[in-house]
């Protein structure tokens, strides 16, 4: 510990779990969480869905695979995911970022809202909107922070600047790339899939098409047995057009993973987000939480 930089103590008298948390909570500042997964979501264009697809992401993660989940956005003031938890902007992506780096927790408070017992979400988009957004080498460091705080990360990258994503989309365990079956979006999703595979060294086993918004406007639509041809990747899964479910969540402020149309959603893409994580199926969900979580075995061993 004292090679790694430790130089505070703590003081008698001392309970077992203050000395476990004291320990993990340095070695994770210190060497970060060796296997947190970093899981992008990016769309093609505006209007395709992506944020509610970050949205169902994260609650896969947190709700049914049960892994302690943050979902974050590089939007900055194009930040719209506060409304689907019914909040409003408690800060900015600077702020986050600053406050990561400089260990402020009253900040990070404010701005990290939990939600549930496994997931949070980066409660930002107070900056205006048409500020500079880019702030690559700050948001950087703020995920460098998250990944050594949380097992996993899920990146909305929806609206942001283009030097944040090509970042993220290189490192990411996953990236999620969303469309709509339209002729432009397709067109898009070619162009950006060979760019993102690209960024990635030409690995497209956990690079993902999640066509959304089947549907919308049938008789315009390319037919799903033409897409995979058209964009020269296939095609993982297929959401369809489902309005009144998405915009009374955005409207009410609702989870769009909460209501029988919400849990339709996220078992259609729990594949994806399983086979991310290196979860076959969620019957392997309690095996891997009781051979990774830190914490009960530091205790274990603390004990002995």
């Amino acid at each position: 510990l004292t090679s790694i930089g430790v130089s505070d103590y703590l003081v008698h008298p001392v309970s077992l779990f203050d000395m476990a948390e004291a320990i993990s909570r340095t070695l994770l500042s210190q060497l970060g969480a060796g296997s947190s997964n970093l899981i992008a979501v990016v769309g093609v264009k505006g209007g395709v869905g992506t944020t509610n697809i970050a949205h169902l992401v994260s609650s896969i993660s947190a709700d049914l695979l049960g892994q302690k989940t943050v979902l974050i956005d590089a939007a900055a003031g194009y930040s719209t995911l506060w409304a689907q938890f019914g909040f409003s902007p408690t800060g900015t992506l600077v702020e986050a970022a600053k406050a990561a780096i400089d260990r402020d927790h009253d900040t990070l408070s404010r701005i990290l809202m939990a939600i549930s017992e496994n997931l949070t979400f980066m409660n930002t988009g107070a900056e205006p909107m048409l500020a500079n957004a880019s702030q690559q080498k700050l948001f950087d460091m703020f995920l460098e922070r998250m990944l050594g705080q949380y097992p996993v990360v899920v990146a909305d990258l929806s609206a942001t600047s283009a030097a944040i994503p090509a970042s993220l989309l290189a490192r990411a365990n996953g990236v999620i790339v969303v469309s709509t079956p339209t002729v432009n979006s397709l067109s898009l999703s070619r162009t950006l899939i060979k760019e993102i595979s690209a960024l990635r060294g030409h690995a497209t086993e956990t690079l993902k098409l999640v066509i959304n918004r089947r549907g919308e406007s049938s008789g315009f639509e390319v037919p799903e047995k033409d897409i995979s041809a058209a964009v020269g990747f296939d095609v993982s899964t297929t959401i369809p057009y489902a309005p009144k479910h998405f915009l009374k969540c955005e409207s009410e402020g609702i989870r769009p993973s909460e209501g029988p149309e919400g849990q339709k959603y996220m078992q259609i893409l729990q594949g994806i987000v399983a086979g991310f994580l290196g979860l076959a199926s969620v019957a392997q969900v309690g095996e891997s939480q009781s051979k990774g979580n830190f914490l009960p075995g530091l205790f274990k061993k603390l004990k002995s």
